[in-house]
């Protein structure tokens, strides 16, 4: 049986690493229309976890359901994903 594994975003927010798509820099995101625009479009279709975090946002991760804003920078979110991987390839090969 798989278990699942997860990263901490920041605040409360925790997701399984299967979910996510990708870890984008929200700061980039907001600073270009077509950023402003996805992310209006995610929020507008209510997939956009907890909006009043987009300000103070580092990275957006997105998963096959939602936008979730980080304060973590992506580098960060990347490298907790990276380590979970890490921890992964070790269990099985103990097995």
């Amino acid at each position: 049986m798989s278990t699942g594994l997860f990263v901490h975003l920041g605040g409360e927010t925790v997701v399984d690493v299967r979910e996510v798509v990708a870890i984008l820099d929200a700061r980039g995101l907001q600073r270009s229309s077509e950023g402003r625009n996805l992310l209006a479009r995610a929020a507008a279709t209510g997939r956009l976890a907890d909006p009043g975090l987009l300000p103070s946002a580092r990275a957006i991760v997105v998963t096959s359901a939602l936008f979730y804003p980080s304060p973590a920078a992506p580098s960060t979110v990347a490298g907790r994903i990276g380590s979970l991987a890490g921890t992964r390839r070790r269990k099985t090969a103990e097995r």
